[in-house]
């Protein structure tokens, strides 16, 4: 029996090592929160991706420089205005609610910007938070959430082009102009969420159905669901109420002054377009063309034969039946 030597070795397989990192004492949160800071300290934070400055008394935005930073939160200040932003350009969420801000601006250089919570500011009595519009369009491509409650605002048409916003808290506002809000809403189209509670348009007849009918994929609406049957029973219902209000009306009031008119106006145009339909009227035949009908061709029905059954053969006889024909037999000779 020979023996086999000089075999090469079999291949080795590497072990998988996990992956660890290599900076380990890297710091990513900072929580100077609740600390009654006065200013901003100047800290190195090329690493920081989230800061918690908030429920303090800082007064001033400064010594921010950070190439990672994606999260900041500066609410619960006393800051009146937003500046020097521009060594922190991947800020993602930036919450700046509760301070003395009157104007968003200064954020036109965040275009990575993704929520915006800028709420309940602390302003004097008749002012209202106002928009950079080139701070508005900077943000536009990315900003998907925008909270603007409590602040006074009138109108919203400053944001119309915010269009891939996703939730938006607009509650505790001034807005009273209802046919503005769903002209805006209809530009939004990924909206999803949104409140506006505590408005003068909240308190508007069908204000629920109206903001529903305007949007595309709402799913809440002043923390109510909205379900997928109730948005297409609003929907095809406003969209019936828009075809017959593209119908010419007609009141036959208006034409003949004989008519009675101590009915309202509603019934007298459904009567009206009543009469108009079978073109009759108490005063005779209406001379009004139909151009939304094509004229109607009366033809005589067509009248069937009877069929004559072999009972009635028998009892109608022979020479009675039509086309019949007889004939007698000649005696031979």
């Amino acid at each position: 029996m020979k023996v086999l030597k000089n075999l090469p070795d079999k291949p080795k397989i590497p072990r998988l090592k996990p992956k660890v990192s290599r900076n380990l004492n890297v710091i990513t949160h900072i929580y100077f929160d609740h600390k009654n800071l006065k200013k901003i300290p100047n800290l190195d934070l090329s690493g920081v991706c989230v800061f918690y400055l908030h429920n303090n008394a800082i007064s001033k935005i400064e010594n921010l420089q950070s190439s990672k930073l994606s999260s900041l939160y500066l609410q619960c200040n006393e800051i009146a205005k937003i500046e020097n932003l521009e060594g922190v350009p991947q800020i993602k969420k930036l919450y700046l609610g509760n301070n003395e801000i009157s104007v968003v601006e200064g954020i036109a250089h965040l275009t990575y910007l993704e929520e915006l919570h800028i709420g309940k500011q602390r302003m004097s009595l008749g002012t209202s938070l106002c928009f950079d519009p080139r701070s508005v369009n900077s943000i536009a491509k990315s900003l998907q959430v925008l909270d603007i409650s409590d602040n006074g605002i009138e109108s919203l048409s400053s944001l119309a082009p915010l269009r891939h916003l996703r939730t938006v808290c607009a509650s505790n506002n001034k807005l009273d102009d209802l046919d503005e809000l769903c002209q805006l809403l209809k530009s939004w189209f990924y909206l999803r969420d949104a409140w506006f509670a505590g408005n003068p348009i909240s308190g508007r007849h069908r204000y629920r159905e109206d903001i529903i009918a305007s949007t595309y994929c709402l799913d809440n609406l002043d923390d109510k669901a909205i379900s997928a049957a109730t948005r297409n029973f609003i929907k095809r219902f406003e969209n019936e109420k828009l075809r017959k209000s593209s119908r010419p009306s007609v009141n036959l009031a208006d034409t003949h002054p004989e008519l009675p008119r101590n009915y309202p106006p509603p019934l007298q145009k459904a009567v009206s377009a009543s009469l108009i339909q079978k073109r009759m009227h108490i005063l005779g035949p209406l001379d009004i063309e139909m151009k939304s009908r094509p004229p109607q061709i009366h033809r005589p029905k067509p009248v069937l034969k009877k069929k004559i059954t072999k009972t009635e053969i028998n009892t109608i006889g022979i020479d009675h039946f039509p086309g019949s024909f007889s004939y007698k037999i000649r005696p031979s000779t």
